[in-house]
This record gives C-alpha cells, structure tokens and sequence, in this order.
C-alpha cells in the first residue's frame, strides 16, 4: 500500500467515524472567524498586557472555567495528544466545542507545548506564536476579537455600559 492509498483509508474511516456528526455549524463559524481574525499578522494589536478577571466577562461571554464545557471533557485524554495523522481526529473534537476559543488562548498564554488545544496541533500554535511574538495576552486578543465580532453580527446583547449610554443619547 502506498502513502497514497493510506491517506485514502485514514480519511474514509475518519469519514465513517464522524458520518452524521453535527459540530454545531454557527457556533464553528464564529470560532473560525474569531480565530483566524484576531490572528492575522497584519491585525492591530488592540489590546494590552493587563490581567483579565476570574470570571466570565459580561459583553463577550468569555468563560474562565472553561474545561468542564470542553467537548473533549468525556473522550480519552491520550486522545488529543497524538502525533501525525491522529491529530485530525483530535482536532475534529474540537470543531463545535463550545469553548474553543478559551482553550486555545490558555494553551497560548500558557505556552502549552503539547497536544490539540482549540482546534490547534503544537505545530500550528509554535507557528502562530513566531508570528504575533507582541502578544502579551492572548486571552485579552481573543475575547476582544469575539465581543467585536459578536456585536458587530449583532449576536451579543448590550452589556449595562452600553444600554446606559444608548439611554442617555435617547434623553
């Protein structure tokens, strides 16, 4: 059998495995477009090195705990610490997961240097911090990308800031 010929096997068994699987269609989309804006070389830094707040934010719907959402909370932790191929499979988990975004910004705050976080193999993550090397915060980065996102989608409702600022230009 040549390369070929197991390229085509692994990816019809992968194809079988995952037949009907409905990674939550939308939510993949805002977590594409989040990510690949807010990580674009040519993208403005927007934000700052302060620390962000152990909770969840009220305009992005950031979640700090983070892990017991993870749609990889319940799968085999070996699972998504593959190498080669396998990687794909680990990282078809977490299309749709709920909080992709917030595991990959802790696996690239933290420097994780090992497995799929976020929909990323450590390849992808090593290349994507080379290339943003300004980043302090990259929680910061992609919770700022995802409320502007949001809002700009009209996805988020107004946080209290801003409901209060509408009705004092309405007065």
């Amino acid at each position: 059998m040549n390369i070929d010929e197991l390229a085509q096997a692994a990816r019809a068994a992968l194809d079988e495995e995952y037949a009907g699987y409905d990674p939550a269609p939308g939510r993949t989309r805002l977590e594409d477009d989040i990510i690949s804006e807010a990580v674009t070389p040519a993208s403005p830094p927007t934000v700052d090195a302060s620390p962000a707040p152990d909770k969840v934010s009220s305009g992005s719907g950031w979640v700090t705990e983070w892990s017991a959402q993870a749609a990889c909370r319940t799968s085999d932790p070996d699972e998504m610490f593959v190498q080669g191929a396998a990687q794909n499979r680990a990282k078809a988990v977490c299309t749709g997961c709920p909080v992709r975004t917030e595991c990959l910004a802790d696996a690239l705050d933290n420097r994780v240097e090992f497995g799929v976080w976020g929909g990323m193999t450590e390849r992808e993550r090593r290349s994507l911090l080379r290339r943003r090397p300004s980043v302090k915060s990259w929680r910061k980065l992609l919770e700022t990308a995802r409320r502007e996102y949001e809002r700009g989608a009209g996805i988020v409702p107004l946080d209290d800031d801003d409901l209060t600022t509408i009705l004092e230009q309405a007065v």
